[in-house]
């Protein structure tokens, strides 16, 4: 019963971790996309 309960919390964390770690990269794929289309944009800034 407690190994069950550990390798459940691990399980919990694996996943919390796997999906933080994809929105960090969306996030951050967002942001490059964002710049990419600010720099290519012939609007003048300010």
């Amino acid at each position: 019963m407690k190994i069950s309960t550990h390798r459940r919390a691990a399980e919990n964390k694996e996943k919390t971790r796997r999906r933080q770690s994809e929105m960090y990269s969306l996030r951050f794929l967002g942001v490059l996309r964002g710049s990419a289309v600010s720099s290519l944009s012939p609007l003048p800034n300010g």
